[in-house]
Formats: C-alpha cells, sequence, structure tokens
C-alpha cells in the first residue's frame, strides 16, 4: 500500500508539472483546473520537506560525527574540524543577519528623507535646487547625512571573508590537485590502439598546446622553418584550430551529449511513471 501511495504521489506531481507546462498556470484552461493554487500548495510542500532535510542533515551531522569524537574513531580530529567549521559558519550567518537588519532599518528610517534630498538634487535650476534643499528639515538633512555616512564606512561582510578567504582558496586548491591527478591518470591509462584513440590524442594534443604560449611559440617557429609567414592562419596554427576545435567540434560533441542525456532522462522519467523502476518506490520490510 505505502508503495502504491509513493508512486501515485510521484505520478500525480509529474503530471500536474506536465500539464502546467503545456497549458499554462494563466490560460483559461489553467484558470479553470486551478493550476495556479495547486502550484502554491506544492511550492509550499516542496519548501517543508526540503527544510525537514536540511534539518535532518544538521541532525546526521551532529549524531555521525560526535559518535567519531566521543568513540574516539580513526580520524576523529578531523570531526572536531567539522564541528569547528559549522560553528564558524553558523556564527557569520548570525552575524551577517544582524549586519543586514541594521541596514533594513536604516534604509527605512531614511527613506522619506532621502527621497526628498535626492528629488532636490535633480532640479536643474539653480534657484528652484537651493530652495528645495532650504525646505528640507534639519532631521531630514541629519537623516541624510546619517545614512550616506554609513555607506561611506567601510562595514565587514562576515559571509563576503568567508567565500573570498577560505571557501575560494579551498576550491582553487582542490581544482588544481584535481587537474594534476586527471593529467596524470590519463597519461596512464590512455593508448594509441584504434583510430578513435588516435583521434583524441591529436584533439588533445592541439588542445593542450594550443590553449599554451608553448603551443604559439611552437607554431611561430615550424612556420619560419617552413618559410611561410607567420602571421596569417597556417595548417601549424596550433591556437587557431584549437580554437575551431573548442568552438566548432565541441559544439556538436556536447549538443550530442545533451540530447543522449536528455532521451535518458525522459526514458527514467517514464519508468519511473510506469512504476517499473522499483528503486524510487520501494519500501523496506523493516518499515525504512
Amino acid at each position: 500500500m505505502r508503495q502504491k501511495l509513493i508512486w501515485m504521489a510521484i505520478v500525480f506531481g509529474a503530471v500536474f508539472y506536465i500539464l502546467a507546462f503545456f497549458v499554462g498556470e494563466d490560460t483559461w484552461v489553467g484558470e479553470k483546473l486551478r493550476l495556479s493554487p495547486i502550484n502554491d500548495g506544492l511550492s509550499n510542500s516542496i519548501n517543508v520537506v526540503a527544510t525537514m532535510a536540511l534539518g535532518l542533515g544538521v541532525i546526521n551531522l551532529f549524531y555521525v560525527h560526535g559518535g567519531n569524537v566521543l568513540k574516539r574513531k580513526e580520524g576523529w580530529p578531523l570531526s572536531i574540524v567539522v564541528f569547528a567549521t559549522f560553528g564558524i559558519v553558523f556564527t557569520f550567518m548570525i552575524w551577517e543577519k544582524g549586519i543586514e537588519a541594521t541596514e533594513s532599518a536604516l534604509q527605512a528610517r531614511t527613506q522619506s528623507a532621502l527621497a526628498a534630498y535626492r528629488a532636490a538634487a535633480e532640479i536643474k535650476e539653480p534657484v528652484a535646487r537651493d530652495q528645495a534643499f532650504g525646505a528640507l528639515s534639519a532631521d531630514q538633512m541629519a537623516m541624510v547625512r546619517e545614512y550616506y555616512a554609513y555607506n561611506s564606512t567601510y562595514h565587514f561582510k562576515p559571509r563576503t571573508f568567508y567565500l573570498e578567504s577560505f571557501i575560494n582558496p579551498l576550491a582553487a586548491t582542490v581544482m588544481a590537485l584535481l587537474g594534476f591527478y586527471i593529467t596524470y591518470a590519463a597519461y596512464r591509462a590512455f593508448r594509441v590502439r584504434s583510430l578513435e584513440a588516435t583521434v583524441m590524442m591529436i584533439s588533445a594534443t592541439i588542445m593542450i598546446l594550443g590553449t599554451d604560449p608553448v603551443g604559439e611559440w611552437l607554431s611561430d617557429g615550424l612556420n619560419r622553418l617552413i618559410g611561410v609567414d607567420p602571421g596569417g592562419v597556417t595548417l601549424l596554427d596550433l591556437p587557431f584550430w584549437a580554437d575551431f576545435d573548442n568552438r566548432v567540434m565541441m559544439s556538436g560533441m556536447q549538443r550530442g551529449l545533451w540530447i543522449g542525456i536528455s532521451i535518458a532522462i525522459m526514458a527514467a522519467s517514464l519508468r519511473i511513471l510506469l512504476g517499473l523502476e522499483k528503486g524510487v518506490i520501494e519500501v523496506r520490510s523493516s518499515g525504512d
């Protein structure tokens, strides 16, 4: 029974979004079918489920890494690093929220005074502009000065500091290391044993040399060696052919890849809608 309920929920959601896509919520049919209220209800349900999943993830994080620390499992100091990172990020979020609340309160308090000041500043006639500025009260001018003084002062942004000082350097380091690992693995695994492998090797060589200054120097040297003007496009112009491979050949490959992915997604979705993909709706005997 539970499998049928899960399957019905999946089918109902899929059919609704397919119908809303082809019919439209603002059309006459969409209004008759009340697609917009149903979409609002589904969106709220998705938000509730996503919030529950987020809370469950936090609980699982503390459960797993807390057990590692208490039982002194292998690598338990890394679990302490996880807790410290979680605490720092959470503190930065609360700090950023307080800063945003202060800025919002200042903007709401000075909104009317700023509007009057900017309206006076837009007047082109000097005498009328001076009269408009003179009509502003002392409280309004004080609010304007407070607003511009706050915006001209440096304010520490915890989220920006965390992203620029921690996340971006770590991401760049991981990507750099990953590039070395991929290059080394490709060097060890790649073998020119067929026509397709030969084409791949030639394409990879052109891309590596053509996107590097070494390829440009090599192209100029070979062109001078055979007596060809290095200023124009030649058969030995590696940067040109690397750009051609990237813009023309790669675009065709990417289109074919996305077509294959789209067909696979449609096939998997159809299997789920027909109840053939048991792994999605399967309920274990233990009730998990």
